[in-house]
C-alpha cells in the first residue's frame, strides 16, 4: 500500500448559474399533492450553492428597498408599512 504519498489540495470549482436554454410550450402544472408537499428533496453541491446565492441575493434586494423607502421617507414607518 501507497500511504506515504501525498494528496494535492484541490480548490473547488467555481458554481456559475445553469445556461437559459429554449424552453419547451409551457403546459398546465396541477399543484403538488399534500403528500408531495412534505417530502424533501435531495440537494447535490451545486444545488446547495445555486440556493445560497439565491438567498443572499433576495437578502441583498431586500435591503436596498428598505433603504430606498428609507431615503423617501426617513421618518417613516419601517418598510413602509403604513398603519391606518
Amino acid at each position: 500500500m501507497e500511504s506515504s504519498k501525498k494528496r494535492k489540495a484541490v480548490a473547488p470549482p467555481e458554481v456559475s448559474p445553469p445556461k437559459q436554454e429554449e424552453s419547451p410550450p409551457k403546459q398546465e402544472v396541477s399543484p403538488p399533492k399534500q403528500e408531495e408537499s412534505t417530502q424533501q428533496a435531495e440537494l447535490n453541491e451545486t444545488e446547495i450553492k445555486l440556493v445560497q446565492w439565491e438567498e443572499w441575493a433576495l437578502t441583498t434586494e431586500e435591503h436596498f428597498h428598505a433603504e430606498d423607502l428609507h431615503a423617501r421617507m426617513p421618518n417613516g414607518p419601517s418598510m413602509g408599512h403604513i398603519h391606518r
